[in-house]
């Protein structure tokens, strides 16, 4: 059920769609989006972009009261 939903989902937001099957061309089948996963490494470095300041040396000091 829980695939069943997941697939119910990815049709509606347009990830996937039917198309032709790989081993029969006159079958349609549950494919990809190509437009869509055409965009996806130029939206993959645009999120790497947002946190490349993470990446080098960091030193850090936390100082701790003491407790009882």
């Amino acid at each position: 059920m829980l695939a069943d939903m997941l697939m119910a989902e990815l049709f509606e937001k347009g990830i996937m769609v039917m198309g032709p099957s790989r081993d029969d061309p006159q079958r349609q089948v549950g494919v990809f989006n190509k437009e869509l996963v055409a965009k996806l490494p130029a939206a993959r470095l645009a999120e790497m972009e947002k946190v490349k300041w993470l990446a080098g040396e960091w030193t850090a000091i936390n100082k701790v009261p003491a407790t009882i």
